[in-house]
């Protein structure tokens, strides 16, 4: 299995210092390492639960955009909390919510709410790890730009073979164009079928 790692220059550089990588990506699934609040200086970004939690979470936007993965293809997250405070949880699910509604199609994940004694990094409050599988089957978003397309194939089809029974040229040049311009509009992976049908 090939595997490579993914590390976002958007993020504190734990690579050479701690042989950490960001991400490692295998095959479709992109493991993420425990992401912090950290800046490039490895000085903790906010001062209150809510601001670490967003750090943490652009984090782990910044190394899924690095691997050119989405929040809609996260499928497991695993929070290590270091708060007193019980009802943070609240606060945590709240945000984590607004994230995927930003950033995701689904409006849940499956997850783990841990809480920890201490913290490597002083002051810092949370840290979070996950896992994200490329799904390469077709998003509902693409379902409209993929019943235009079959329109325009069909009729492409049906007029290069009355032009070319004419002998005209360009019916069959027009016809490459339209399954060119649908392999430009989708990438390769997603252009194989929709969610319930094949093209």
């Amino acid at each position: 299995m090939s595997h490579r790692a993914v590390n976002s220059p958007r993020l504190p550089d734990t690579v050479v210092q701690f042989g950490v990588a960001g991400g490692i990506l295998a095959e479709n699934t992109l493991y993420l390492s425990g992401q912090t609040p950290l800046d490039s200086n490895f000085n903790v970004i906010g001062k209150t639960f809510e601001e670490q939690i967003r750090a943490v979470f652009d984090a782990i936007t910044a190394v899924l955009e690095e691997a050119r993965f989405t929040w809609d293809d996260m499928v497991k997250m695993t929070a290590f909390v270091h708060n007193d405070d019980r009802s943070a949880i609240f606060t945590y699910c709240a945000i984590l919510k607004e994230y995927l509604a930003r950033f995701s199609s689904r409006t849940s994940i499956a997850h783990t709410y841990m809480l920890m004694g201490k913290m490597q990094v002083p002051d810092m409050m949370i840290e979070v790890d996950g896992i994200a599988v490329k799904n390469k089957n077709k998003p509902y978003a693409y379902r409209a730009s993929l019943d235009r397309y079959r329109l325009l194939l069909r009729s492409q089809r049906q007029w290069g073979t009355i032009a070319s029974h004419h002998g005209n040229i360009f019916g069959p040049l027009l016809l490459g164009r339209a399954a060119a311009g649908l392999r430009a509009l989708l990438p390769d992976d997603r252009v194989r079928c929709t969610r319930d049908r094949p093209i």
